[in-house]
């Protein structure tokens, strides 16, 4: 059976560029107290929330547009051939990383950090690892793995039938949260929350989805609108948060996820368009792609020595200033790069980030 060897070069660049928007926004939330509400409320803080708010769901997006569309998987030796690749890729580096971060002991939340009995302390991991709490960052990685498990009846179904689809699947995400509402069984609470997210999230993976299965059928099309869908999601996005703003529940999950879906295909045809017929910046994408998820898995480390160094310092005000801000965003981005990437040539340690290592062709010196 065929499997696709090419790069996609925009869903390279999407992966640098979310990479980016989510490292931007965890430096804008260590800053969030130090602001206060008044500098919170601030223009420049507001918006830049307003406006990179795709960071997460962007890489939901990928997850739809690579995986939804990787290839027909019709045997249960495909399937689990599927599943071992996956795993490799998201399943051991999330296994090590949430280790990681329950030692470091910075973000695990504290009521899951008890001294227990032995049996009590298992469960608490157990439902640590499922809802991705190791550290804040990780919720998303339990999403991916069941958009995995699920990626074959979904695959099936966006190559029949695409538009309903995506229409079926972002409907169930906008809506699901007030389908099914909260349970007010506290043994149900876990679960629950991993449906929330899953909810959250599926409205751009649908995204992706149909992306993924229009792409080169209706590239001359998406050549032409992209404008319409960049700037017009990213313009309702910050209009609702600001002079609109829905309170009508049904009406404000419908808009909103509408905005994320169309500001994401927007931003992908754009990149599109940067990419195409420029072989060299789309192999730098490629590069840098490759490290995205690595730097998403370890950005906070980097967040967290630089807000030690101001805290130490008694620089609080530093967090006021926008250029501050972009300066320690471009900073932990370079670093967090430059450690994934030179984890890459290291076979024993790129796995640790989801990379394949980077081989020596054979008769190299």
């Amino acid at each position: 059976m065929a499997v696709r060897k090419t790069r996609i070069g925009e869903l390279d660049a999407l992966r640098v560029v979310a990479s980016i928007a989510v490292v931007a926004i965890h430096v804008l939330a260590a800053g969030y107290t130090a602001r206060g509400d008044a500098g919170n409320a601030a223009p420049w803080v507001f918006n830049s929330y307003t406006f990179i708010w795709f960071a997460t769901p962007a890489f939901a997006f990928l997850t739809g547009a690579l995986v939804w569309n990787y290839r027909p998987i019709t045997t249960l030796a495909d399937y689990a051939s599927f599943l071992r690749r996956r795993a490799s890729v998201v399943l051991y580096p999330y296994l090590f990383w949430s280790a990681f971060y329950i030692i470091y002991q910075r973000y695990t939340p504290m009521e899951l950090r008890p001294q227990l009995p032995l049996g009590e302390f298992i469960i608490d991991i157990g439902r640590l690892l499922v809802l991705g709490r190791a550290s804040f960052h990780l919720y998303f990685l339990p999403i991916v793995i069941i958009f995995y498990v699920v990626a074959p009846l979904v695959s099936a179904a966006f190559r029949r039938q695409p538009f309903l689809t995506f229409l079926g699947l972002w409907g169930l995400g906008a809506f699901g949260t007030l389908i099914l509402p909260r349970p007010t069984s506290p043994h149900l609470v876990s679960l629950y929350r991993v449906f929330e997210l899953t909810m959250w999230l599926l409205p751009a993976a649908a995204a992706g989805g149909l992306y993924g299965a229009i792409r080169t059928r209706y590239s001359s099309v998406l050549r032409r609108v992209w404008p319409l869908l960049l700037f017009g999601g990213l313009f309702m996005r910050w209009y609702d948060r600001g002079p609109l703003h829905i309170d009508i529940v049904c009406i404000q999950r419908a808009t909103e996820t509408l905005y994320l879906a169309v500001t994401i295909i927007g931003l992908a045809c754009l990149l599109e368009l940067i990419t195409r017929n420029r072989h060299r910046l789309a192999r730098t994408a490629q590069t840098l792609g490759v490290g995205a998820f690595g730097v998403y898995i370890i950005h906070p480390i980097g967040i967290a020595v630089v807000s030690d160094a101001v805290d130490a310092a008694g620089a609080h005000s530093l967090w006021q200033s926008g250029p501050f801000t972009i300066a320690v965003t471009g900073l932990v981005v370079a670093v967090s790069y430059g450690v994934v990437l030179a984890a890459r040539q290291v076979p024993a340690l790129s796995w640790v980030f989801g990379m394949p290592a980077r081989r020596t062709p054979q008769g190299a010196q």
